[in-house]
């Protein structure tokens, strides 16, 4: 019996085209450029991907435009597209509706080599080359993951290879149903679903759109041997690559070993992602005098000009905020030194046992410590939290600031 032709395909899905970036102010202008380009910058380089793997297709598993999407996201697919068809690479597209704010326009040219399918309604498309079947591609809503299907077989008796397409996915548990391969969307970063064996992935998004998005993002290339045997690679194409690093510092922390532990951070975010641009939010942590120092710092915008002048010249990295959270050993010490500070500490702790009352109160004085009102709830609540406390603790030093 002949063995199966081996093949090579590149999943993609959730470029999400013309849904903005956000969630940074005071930028760099090149920086800024560059985030206002970020997810076409991502899209292209998934396109790149395509054609410098010599993929045989290319599978996307839905959210490619966004709700509304504007004349350039239109155009900008077709462009690529076409490259994709002067290199003999066909797309199979799968959304979960293409009807309504996703429908493709009218007035720009449907690619040749795109086939686009409503999961609702279903869809199966062979994939050959050559004259010899390469594999099944299968358009499929979520819930098809857990029907108990027979896999198909080819005329001649062999088994076809079946990647199953979901838009939208919220499956995290191995599928009932029979397939060689689950391409699923609907995940912000790269997932194999638990208990598959790698069969069933979530490529995540070619570009993460808020800095709480953290970790490089990007498509998958699926290579299958002749045997089905499947090898993945991840390939980064993230532009803008989000990053959250902390600093722990302990009561014998100095200037020197803060300097020291940023800039090794500095060198490693630099060497480990090719992203355009890699976005920095610092947490330090920990008690001691520096802390003590770092919270003033913090408050008055010189910690965030520090970290900010202790990148390499020219970098492609950019600090956009920092935050000095006090451990509880610190918070502790200042306690037992200062009776009245004790008195606001246990208040504002009482205030994070309600909810309702932290909110009302905490957001009143969101205006006062300038946060940003475009980061989500939890995100916003737990920002305000932090400066709150950093404001106590700066005024610790000063019992005439707190008694006013």
């Amino acid at each position: 019996m002949p063995s199966r032709s081996a093949f090579q395909f590149l999943h993609a899905a959730d470029l999400v085209l013309d849904a903005p970036v956000f969630g940074v102010a005071d930028l760099p202008a090149a920086a800024r450029d560059v985030l206002l380009d970020a997810r076409y910058l991502a899209a292209r380089r998934v396109f790149d991907v395509a054609l410098e793997s010599d993929v045989d297709f290319v599978v996307l598993a839905g959210n490619v435009l966004d709700t509304g999407y504007g004349v350039r996201a239109a155009y900008f697919l077709a462009e690529q597209f076409d490259r994709l068809e002067q290199a003999g690479i066909p797309v199979y597209w799968v959304e979960r509706t293409v009807t309504g704010a996703v429908e493709w326009p009218r007035f720009v040219p449907w690619p040749q080599n795109v086939f686009r399918a409503d999961a609702n309604f279903g869809q199966v498309w062979e994939v050959s080359r050559a004259g010899r079947s390469l594999a099944r591609v299968v358009a499929c809503r979520d819930d098809a993951a857990h029907r108990s299907e027979p896999a198909d077989m080819t005329f001649d008796g062999r088994k076809t290879f079946e990647i199953r397409v979901v838009s939208g996915s919220h499956l995290n548990a191995a599928p009932r149903a029979l397939a060689d391969y689950w391409a699923l969307g609907g995940q912000q970063g790269p997932l194999s679903v638990p208990g598959t064996g790698g069969r069933a992935r979530f490529c995540g998004q070619p570009q993460g759109m808020h800095p709480t998005e953290v970790g490089p993002r990007g498509c998958q290339v699926v290579t299958v041997d002749q045997d089905g045997r499947m090898y993945h690679q991840f390939v980064e194409t993230n532009a803008v690559r989000w990053y959250s690093e902390t600093i722990s510092l302990d009561a014998g922390s100095d200037r020197l070993s803060l300097r020291t532990a940023v800039e090794s951070r500095y060198r490693r975010i630099a060497s480990e992602t090719s992203a355009r641009l890699a976005m920095v939010h610092w947490n330090m942590s920990g008690h001691g005098e520096l802390m003590q120092t770092l919270h003033g710092e913090a408050a008055s915008g010189e910690l965030l000009a520090t970290l900010r002048s202790l990148a390499p010249q020219r970098s492609t990295v950019w600090t956009m905020s920092a935050d000095v959270v006090a451990d509880h050993a610190h918070t502790g010490s200042l306690k037992t030194d200062d009776p009245l500070l004790a008195a606001v500490m246990e208040e504002l702790e009482q205030l994070e046992l309600d909810d309702p009352q932290l909110r009302a109160i905490l957001e009143e004085l969101a205006g006062q410590f300038g946060d940003d009102l475009s980061i989500p709830e939890p995100k916003f609540v737990e920002r305000v939290r932090q400066r709150a406390r950093a404001e106590v603790i700066r005024r610790s030093g000063d019992s005439d600031s707190l008694r006013t």
